[in-house]
């Protein structure tokens, strides 16, 4: 159960032997293989997501649920299972970004975890959705404005309450829809 102590410790220890042979000290590092040894990290635990199969009826009971989703929330949420791109990323989406002659969507690198310029391919879906989002929120500034949020744009939560309210806690939030 020391897993992680280990591998720190001998992520040390190996960083000192490697300083040992660049300074001639020591003919190689005795450490290499023996990182390769210990013991394996636990998984981490995933974001919550449904199985392929279940997907229609996750739609058929949005469209059913008690407390009913805006439009925006629908689209929003449409475009995270179209694009497989990460939530905040989605809702941070700008109009300028989209390229509706290659059909595609850059998303700049500030953005972007691993801060590279991104392109996600947009389907004549995604499309049909971007457009008929425009008609709600202009063709100018946020894709998914918000004149509550202080961001200028949807809130992170939005989708994920969206899907708590229709009875998907723990089973299923924005994030998931990149693991299926």
């Amino acid at each position: 159960g020391r897993g992680e102590t280990a591998r720190r410790c001998m992520s040390i220890a190996s960083a000192i032997m490697d300083f040992a042979v660049i300074r001639e000290l020591a003919d190689f590092n005795p450490l290499g293989p023996a990182k390769k040894s210990l013991a394996i990290r636990k998984p981490k635990k995933n974001f919550p997501s449904l199985k392929w199969d279940e997907m229609s009826q996750l739609w058929q009971d949005l469209q059913n649920a008690q407390h009913p989703m805006d439009v925006q929330t629908h689209n929003a949420m449409r475009l995270q299972a179209l694009t497989f791109v990460r939530p905040g990323e989605l809702i941070a989406m700008r109009w300028e970004e989209i390229d509706w002659i290659k059909k595609w969507w850059t998303i700049p690198a500030e953005r972007m975890k691993r801060r590279l310029e991104h392109i996600v391919p947009l389907s004549s879906q995604a499309l049909a959705v971007l457009k008929h989002q425009q008609q709600i929120s202009g063709e100018s500034g946020y894709v998914f404005k918000s004149v509550r949020s202080k961001s200028g744009h949807m809130s992170n939560m939005t989708i994920n309450m969206a899907l708590i309210r229709a009875g998907y806690q723990g089973r299923m939030c924005a994030h998931g829809f990149r693991a299926l």
